[in-house]
């Protein structure tokens, strides 16, 4: 039992057609490899076979073959038995195959069709019709492969071998996993050290996984994965992160950005192959479900037999032929001039064509046919008196997908008949589905560009890709979680804002929104909403993080160190300086879809959500308070510089929060010292001290003295007991009484001297511009 082959290279080009003759004949081998060595874009192999079928389907399926002769005369093997097996095997099951026999009766030839081929060749010395037959029904094979959509044609030409693609500009890293790959059966192995180059090339390798490290050259690892991710060959194809950290926060980032699997790099690679077999057997699956679609395709029994004959005589002899069969419709033409024109109204599923008539030539109509939109996939059987080889190689190259002279068997004419019918009737189906299908997914990336492009900015990357991929991803409903809520705040921003024009109030919020946002989305924080000017987020849903309390920490303090970068563009732009207060919390709440079946949106809700907001409410510029729930799971990394007990409303017993000063280890962040340093007035500022409750103002005016000014505050005495946190009010006035216009709001940060004049410190939150001058010039 033997192979020869005699193979022409470029094999890589797309239009090579890859002839596998089974047989046990080397005479025959011999004689149609000269048939095709002339020929261009062939590539031939002989596969001779005695006794195991097995071998024929196993050398198929590694030479990948275009079409398949099968000599129906062997002398140990029936031929039938092979055609069989060919059309159950999954790698050949469409794979055109002729019949090569020496009997030429009609039950031998409707006995092949039946089974499965695609024609069937009486054995000839023709070179001619020989090649012609070849050629059109391995071109049409590939015509069908390259409709089908990238990732189902994958599944065709990988048949479960492993295809591993890696991209790492570390040669030492791509030599160790390749010698280690190498070891292994059925895997392939590709590299390149450029992701750009690797990309192009996956649309040619059709990887059935990924490998790749978190940075390669100036792409970090989310970038590679975008590059993957929107390419169409590897948009489903598993990818894995190769990698010496084991943080969290980045594998999270990298999960979001598409990855599929994270494998810390050690000396032992058994974990690291189990890994790429098992993503490489899901990836095999999904794409077999989709596969399964084609071949479980319901056949039509219906044919539409459209004959163009000029014969009338022919005509009536055909309609007895078919007179007898079910569910057989048949249409005769006499008038070649309205060929075309009738076969578009009556929509045949094949088409009987006349060579000799005398209005039209045979084969300038079967150009029309294959030229016309609506006729050109119908099969067309060409009937003719003549059994001329160069005739039969004309009407094959034109488009013809058979060739029977008209003295042919009815059995054989109908199997024929019935053969092309299920073909083309099939054909139809699965190019409709494939429409239906790429309709389908091309209306899906609409959409989905289009939630990512109107909701990307306002939520995490993380609840976009679960309303995209999640079937229930929409559905109203919560869970209860323990997660890390954020509130932040500008200070005195609604004072600010009642002074500028509204173009600079957004001017100001885009600038401050715009850095603060993409520091959350960096954490993989999620923006449960804007509120004004300030921002409710939360860490730890929808993608559960056991950290979450640490990456908030970590996310508030560069957000306040950023903000000096939100001051330098308001001051490009004209506008006034900023400061932002940060409120942490960690505690259960409710997370999910909330709202109504018109309008949703992931949300969180629960009492500490409201103590979040409260504790922030303490705050004033360039502070981060956090509640005692969140020092207790931060206190590895965080600096307190002070503390404090206080009583929120609504909440039954004080609580202390923590002033964050910094976080230390691996971070080493610290917030600037805002030491005040107030100089004594020689003469005392009259002011009036309104407080409040909440948002609301009161009434009730109290006289006070400002004694010491620093930059951002001042020390006040007055009649009335304030206590800290108090948000106040404070008018200038004259020696006559009159106020002066202009005013300023701060915060009492603690008392100086409770016994006697009730003395406290107080932070300014807003200060009008007139009264601001005049304190410069005091200073």
């Amino acid at each position: 039992m033997t192979i020869t082959d005699v193979e022409k290279q470029n094999t890589s080009n797309s239009d090579v057609i890859k002839v596998l003759l089974i047989g046990d004949s080397q005479f025959q081998s011999s004689l149609i490899s000269k048939m095709l060595s002339c020929e261009s874009g062939f590539v031939f192999k002989f596969c001779q076979i005695t006794t195991d079928p097995a071998l024929a389907v196993a050398t198929a399926d590694k030479f990948a073959a275009t079409i398949i002769l099968i000599n129906l005369n062997m002398a140990n093997v029936n031929g039938f038995d092979l055609l069989r097996l060919y059309r159950k095997t999954e790698s050949t099951a469409n794979v055109p195959i002729l019949i090569l026999s020496s009997k030429d009766d009609a039950e031998t030839k409707a006995t092949a069709f039946t089974l499965g081929a695609n024609d069937y060749i009486v054995k000839t010395d023709d070179k001619v019709e020989f090649v012609a037959r070849i050629r059109n029904h391995a071109q049409r094979y590939n015509n069908a492969k390259d409709s089908m959509p990238a990732s189902l044609h994958s599944m065709e030409q990988t048949k479960h071998s492993i295809k591993v693609l890696m991209v790492d500009d570390a040669k030492m890293s791509v030599k160790v996993i390749e010698s280690v790959l190498a070891r292994e059966d059925n895997i392939t192995f590709q590299f390149f050290h450029d992701p750009d180059e690797a990309v192009k090339f996956a649309d040619e390798f059709l990887p059935t996984v990924i490998l790749m490290p978190q940075v390669v050259g100036n792409f970090s690892g989310i970038d590679m994965l975008k590059l993957f991710r929107e390419n169409s060959s590897t948009s489903d194809v598993p990818i894995i992160i190769l990698s010496s950290s084991n943080k969290t926060e980045q594998k999270v980032m990298l999960f979001a950005a598409g990855a599929n699997d994270y494998v810390i790099k050690s000396n032992n690679f058994t974990e690291l192959v189990s890994r790429i077999r098992s993503h490489s057997s899901e990836y095999f699956s999904r794409l077999k479900s989709k596969i399964d679609v084609f071949t479980s395709i319901e056949e039509s029994r219906d044919i539409k037999v459209f004959m163009v004959d000029d014969s009338k005589m022919y005509c009536t002899v055909m309609g007895k032929f078919l007179a007898d069969e079910e569910n057989v419709e048949l249409l005769c033409c006499s008038d070649a001039e309205k060929a075309t024109q009738t076969a578009k109204k009556f929509s045949p599923t094949v088409i009987l064509q006349d060579l000799n008539m005398p209005k039209i030539d045979g084969f300038d109509l079967l150009r029309h046919y294959r030229e016309e939109p609506a006729t050109r996939e119908i099969p067309v059987i060409v009937l003719s008196a003549t059994s001329d080889p160069a005739i039969k190689a004309k009407a094959f190259t034109l488009g013809a997908n058979d060739f029977m002279e008209k003295k042919a068997d009815k059995v054989e004419l109908m199997s024929r008949i019935e053969y092309h019918t299920k073909a083309y009737n099939n054909a139809s189906k699965v190019n409709v589905f494939i429409e239906k299908l790429l309709e389908s997914q091309k209306k899906m990336e609409i959409q989905r560009n289009f939630i990512r492009k109107t909701f990307g900015r306002y939520i995490s990357d993380a609840i976009v890709d679960r309303i995209l991929e999640s079937p229930d991803g929409l559905e109203l409903g919560g869970e209860k979680r323990d997660v890390t809520i954020m509130m932040t705040d500008l200070r005195g921003f609604t004072r600010i804002s009642e002074r500028l024009a509204p173009e600079q109030v957004i001017k100001i919020i885009n600038n401050y929104l715009s850095i603060m946002t993409e520091i959350l989305m960096k954490f993989g924080g999620t923006i449960d909403e804007f509120i004004g000017d300030a921002i409710l987020a939360i860490f730890g849903a929808p993608i559960y993080r056991k950290n979450h309390a640490k990456i908030a920490l970590i996310c508030a303090m560069e957000m306040q160190i950023a903000m000096k970068t939100v001051n330098e563009m308001n001051r490009k732009d004209g506008l006034p300086d900023v400061e932002m207060g940060i409120g942490l919390n960690t505690g259960e709440v409710v997370v999910g879809n909330i709202g109504s079946e018109k309008r949703t949106k992931y949300g969180v809700v629960g009492k500490n959500v409201n103590l979040t907001s409260r504790i922030e409410s303490y705050t004033t510029g360039n502070q981060i308070f956090i509640s005692e729930s969140c020092k207790e799971m931060t206190n590895e990394i965080v600096k307190i510089r002070g503390e404090m007990t206080v009583e929120p409303k609504g909440v039954i017993e004080p609580i202390i929060i923590y002033d964050v000063h910094g976080i230390g280890g691996d971070y080493n962040l610290f917030l600037e010292e805002d030491e005040q340093l107030f100089q004594p007035l020689v003469y005392p500022i009259a002011v009036n001290i309104a407080t409040f409750e909440g948002k609301s103002k009161s009434k009730d005016l109290y006289a006070g003295k400002i004694l010491k000014l620093s930059q951002k505050g001042a020390i006040v005495s007055s009649n009335l007991k304030l206590k800290p946190f108090t948000n106040i009010n404070l008018t200038l006035a004259d020696d006559g009484d009159q106020e002066i216009d202009g005013e300023i709001f701060a915060k009492v940060l603690k008392n100086i001297d409770e016994e006697e004049d009730f003395t406290v410190e107080a932070r300014f939150t807003y200060v009008d511009k007139q009264v601001k001058t005049h304190f410069e010039e005091m200073l």
